[in-house]
């Protein structure tokens, strides 16, 4: 290679290489800064949106009675299918919250009425897996008394012969 050719070469390829990386990194900078900008504005939104006292009031009900009828459910040692109902009410519950703090607030409480109705739907469903399972083990019980009948019985007819 020339010698000319090289005193131009290197000084030109080291200025390209110098500049192109910052020419690249520029452009993400500015976008993000954009997009900062824009999710700062919505907080600030969202934050200065007034809250009415009754919505949030009415979910913070809605939690403490999903929490009270979780825990009855565990207490009666509710079947799979009412834990899964209890599950849904709480998502549609959890769904409520997140409106009331970032959405329309009539939305909101349309969320807490499917929240609510759901929440009956499965309170009815667990009393009746409940009442379900009582009467399983009532039946269960009673078949138990009769073999134990039947074995007791069987026991004193066998005495009887023996004597």
């Amino acid at each position: 290679m020339n010698l000319t050719k090289k005193w131009f070469l290197f000084p030109t390829a080291f200025a390209a290489l110098m500049i192109l990386p910052m020419s690249c990194a520029s452009a993400p900078e500015e976008a993000m800064e954009e997009s900062v900008a824009a999710v700062e504005e919505t907080v600030e939104t969202v934050e200065n949106m007034e809250k009415p006292e009754a919505t949030m009031d009415s979910t913070a009900a809605a939690r403490k009675t999903a929490e009270a009828a979780r825990e009855k459910a565990v207490a009666a040692k509710a079947p799979r299918a009412a834990k899964v109902e209890f599950a849904k009410a709480e998502e549609l519950i959890a769904s409520a919250e997140s409106f009331t703090a970032a959405e329309g607030y009539a939305q909101a409480i349309e969320e807490y009425t499917k929240a609510t109705a759901a929440y009956n739907d499965s309170v009815s469903v667990a009393e009746e897996k409940k009442a379900e399972a009582i009467a399983a083990m009532q039946a269960a019980d009673e078949a138990i008394a009769n073999v134990e009948k039947n074995a007791n019985d069987a026991t004193d007819e066998a005495a009887e012969g023996d004597q």
